[in-house]
């Protein structure tokens, strides 16, 4: 009952749960971005180059083999912590030589902690990347061989799982509770809410089940209590609340409504306990505060 009363005072537009934060939390594709690597030429002899700052700071480490192409290489922060470590590699092609990023890389915070790590098959990401927080828990990973994206809670446990394509949710995806049980089953196309949604009780019950067109509500959103029964029925049209079906009590009994039709009218808000608590006024579907 609650649960409704929060949705009129944001005039229609859905609050999603603290579980739900898919959308704050993108795959950081651009961290692992590598500086510009001038391919030098160097005599056998040269087996190593040194880069530095400008204020005299080791920045990077080169190794280089015989035949002139980098290997193993280090980039540092100016504090003199690794910033990223990984190897190089080149070969030699119609237009000439070529150095490229391969085998596995690994990114630091500025702290020292481990920042993200995974493979790279001539400057492809390939296989799954992990991202770690400054303090060294991991908070999500990637497969870039099945757009597979993992977040996690920081006692480890996986938090939202899905697919996403370029960095948007697609598809469906799975929201849990920190213990690891169902929380949410969404649907999504090309980042757009799309299709049916569940939320789901601790205690496995369903507890809302709704629907969306083109990331706007539209259809029935059917709540119920924690024990299973039945609390409200709603219709929605493109975001907009049109009609109240059902209103019940925790008993089965039926709740006055108000004068709320089509839109439009007064819509009684009842405590959990099924004493009203207030009359909100709809407008066209739109909640309107007072």
């Amino acid at each position: 009952m609650r649960f409704l009363k929060m949705m009129m005072i944001n005039k229609g537009v859905i609050l999603l749960s603290k579980y739900n934060d898919w959308f704050k939390i993108k795959f950081m594709k651009n961290i692992f971005s590598l500086t510009a690597i001038l391919f030098v030429t160097i005599s056998s002899a040269q087996r190593e180059k040194k880069e530095y700052y400008d204020t005299g700071e080791l920045k990077s480490i080169i190794e280089y083999s015989d035949n002139g192409f980098p290997g193993d290489s280090k980039y540092y922060y100016k504090n003199g912590n690794l910033e990223k470590s990984g190897r190089l590699r080149g070969k030699y092609t119609l237009v000439g030589a070529k150095t490229y990023i391969s085998g596995e890389w690994k990114y630091y915070h500025e702290n020292g902690k481990l920042s993200a790590v995974g493979y790279f098959d001539e400057n492809e990401k390939t296989g799954e990347w992990k991202e770690y927080n400054k303090n060294g828990l991991l908070i999500g990973s990637f497969n870039f061989d099945n757009n597979q994206r993992k977040t996690y809670y920081e006692s480890g446990q996986v938090r939202q799982e899905g697919s996403l394509i370029n960095n948007k949710p697609h598809g469906e995806c799975y929201v849990y509770y920190e213990n690891g049980k169902l929380y949410a089953i969404q649907n999504f196309n090309n980042g757009k809410r799309n299709g049916l949604w569940k939320e789901y009780y601790e205690n496995g019950n369903l507890k809302n089940e709704y629907n969306f067109e083109s990331d706007k509500l539209d259809g029935l959103w059917t709540t119920y209590y924690e024990d299973g029964k039945l609390f409200t029925k709603r219709e929605y049209a493109k975001d907009k609340l049109m009609n109240v079906l059902k209103l019940l009590n925790k008993n089965g009994g039926s709740l006055n409504i108000g004068t709320f039709r089509n839109g439009n009218g007064l819509l009684n808000v009842y405590t959990p306990e099924g004493k009203l608590e207030e009359q909100v006024k709809v407008k066209d579907g739109v909640f309107i505060q007072n």
